[in-house]
């Protein structure tokens, strides 16, 4: 699955790591999901760009910024982009365009540890996708 997300509740974060071939549909599927998660709207946000393959068209970064613009209204939270490859930067600099969000705070990072404390949760920044744990997988 392209994409897998967890929930810490008590450090108010969720961390989510797309990976491969990442369709629209997929990212609206997560989205949701994310969504449907309690309280979810106000926490911070780490989203990991790692190993992409494929990715959304420009317009469909935009639809799917647009769509989340009117998803979740709350504008307080962080969000935390990380994306190491200039493929992956590019993309992420998009998204951030499309974003209606406060620049102070989305960012877009090259590493993981500088995103990690930028967000206060230094903790996370060794994270691996490999890891198991209970990580929900995105279905489409």
């Amino acid at each position: 699955m392209p994409i897998k997300y967890r929930v810490d509740r008590e450090k108010q974060l969720l961390s989510a790591i797309l990976t491969g071939n990442v369709s629209s549909l997929e990212m609206l599927s997560y989205l949701r999901q994310v969504h449907s998660e309690p309280d979810s709207e106000y926490f911070d946000r780490l989203l990991t760009l790692e190993d992409i393959e494929e990715f959304m068209s420009g317009q469909q970064i935009g639809n799917v910024a647009i769509y989340e613009n009117r998803l979740f209204d709350h504008t307080e939270n962080r969000i935390a982009l990380v994306a190491s490859s200039d493929i992956e930067y590019g993309l992420s600099r998009q998204y951030q365009v499309y974003r209606d969000y406060p620049p102070d705070k989305l960012k877009v990072f090259r590493h993981r540890r500088e995103a990690t404390e930028w967000l206060g949760q230094e903790e996370y920044a060794e994270e691996q996708i490999a890891e198991p744990g209970p990580w929900t997988y995105v279905a489409q």
